[in-house]
């Protein structure tokens, strides 16, 4: 959520992007049944992280898209933890807004 560069983001700075990723995710959800078999993949967050490479070759053949190159690989980062507490976020509230995500995908 916060840019090791940036030391702190005040509770109105919270908001706003919570506010942002959870209209999004709810847009989103709303929105994907209504696309086209063939132009949609849902892409797990886990997946990525666990095989970053493997899914994104996933996505270029489910899209019939050219490459990626075989050189191009890329590299997981580190898991992040979130600190809900430490941005003032309640966890009860996320699951409550966000319960349409959660149940489709089992968080």
């Amino acid at each position: 959520l916060r840019a090791p560069e940036v030391p702190s983001l005040t509770p109105a700075q919270v908001d706003v992007i919570v506010e942002d990723s959870v209209r999004t995710y709810l847009c989103a959800e709303r929105d994907l049944p209504s696309l086209p078999e063939h132009r949609r993949l849902v892409v797990r967050h886990d997946a990525l992280h666990a095989d970053p490479n493997a899914t994104i070759e996933r996505i270029y053949a489910h899209f019939e898209l050219p490459g990626p190159p075989p050189q191009a690989t890329v590299k997981a980062p580190p898991p992040r933890v979130v600190d809900l507490q430490g941005l003032s976020l309640d966890e009860e509230r996320l699951r409550r807004v966000l319960a349409p995500v959660f149940e489709r995908y089992g968080f």
